[in-house]
């Protein structure tokens, strides 16, 4: 009734999922006569994510899954990917033929920014009480928590880092397995230097980073997005970050790398930052500088003008 009383120009379909019933729609509305470009949203490849998820380590099970994938993939007029390596992952293996661009994620910059002098002490003393110093360094990571956002490598570094520095504090936000990572800080023996909040809402996220002096990210995937990183820069936070090309496509030189799954060298790019002040400041400038490029109002722009191409 709907596809019939009202009209449409483009069907808009996010994740491999919603391809699937987008493509079905697209069929029936041929039926009434009316042709309609169909666009796929995703992060990237469907069994490449589910493979860094550890789901897929049964062979059989993975050629059934990419042949899932390849077919739902023939299925739209275009595919908008959450990165750059994304695209020409899903071009080589998928889609060759296809129409694929990189959409990156936005950030609402004038939500995320950083912070008064004055509100950065309030918001430290409102989460660590009396337990820090006015010229403590403050580490934060805003996200997931589990062992692929690269959580357990986290805990395991800023054990090392506590063990150089006594003045370094860390802040953990975010869910599901906050009891796991709480286990595991106690009994690296620096619970009482890290402080998990659970999950924070969304409209809270730029008050909580405020307290922060710089922020990391040791995510696993290559492909997949890193819609943290965004955030963190608008807030004119340095990160240190696994060395994986959605990265480096975001931050660009305004991150330091550590290699990917290194516990060692993730701690050793903490400390560089907490040991460089001068660079770390000018990279904070840097940052905020960055993230004004990836507004919302340009993202809108560019799918727009990917639209009028198929209409």
């Amino acid at each position: 009734y709907l596809m019939r009383r009202e009209k449409f120009d483009i069907i808009h379909a996010h994740l491999h999922e919603g391809v699937f019933v987008g493509f079905n729609i697209k069929t029936l509305m041929r039926l009434f006569g009316k042709r309609i470009p169909l666009v796929a949203d995703i992060q990237g490849s469907l069994v490449r994510e589910m493979s860094d998820h550890g789901y897929l380590k049964n062979k059989i099970a993975k050629r059934i899954f990419y042949m899932i994938e390849s077919m739902i993939l023939k299925m739209p007029d275009m595919i908008f990917t959450s990165s750059t390596n994304a695209t020409e992952y899903i071009k080589k293996e998928f889609s060759p033929g296809k129409k694929v661009i990189p959409v990156c994620d936005a950030v609402d910059t004038n939500l995320f920014k950083p912070c008064s002098k004055v509100k950065r002490i309030a918001v430290r003393k409102k989460l660590f009480g009396k337990n820090i110093k006015e010229d403590d360094i403050v580490i934060a990571y805003l996200g997931l928590l589990n062992s692929y956002q690269g959580v357990d490598l986290l805990i395991k570094a800023a054990e090392v880092v506590l063990k150089k520095k006594k003045d370094v504090k860390f802040l953990v936000m975010g869910f599901p397995d906050v009891e796991k990572y709480k286990g595991m800080a106690e009994e690296l023996g620096i619970s009482n230097s890290i402080i998990f909040t659970g999950k924070v809402p969304y409209e809270k996220a730029p008050e909580m980073l405020c307290a922060a002096d710089m922020a990391v990210s040791f995510k696993i995937s290559e492909t997949e997005a890193n819609g943290k990183l965004y955030n963190y820069i608008a807030c004119g936070l340095p990160c240190t970050v696994s060395d994986i090309p959605v990265n480096r496509e975001i931050l660009e030189d305004c991150g330091i790398y550590a290699k990917k799954n290194d516990i060692k060298d993730s701690a050793a790019r903490i400390l560089w930052m907490i040991d460089n002040p001068s660079q770390i400041k000018e990279m904070s400038k840097k940052s905020r500088n960055l993230s004004k490029g990836y507004s919302w109002s340009k993202r809108i722009i560019a799918v727009l003008n990917k639209y009028k191409e198929l209409i």
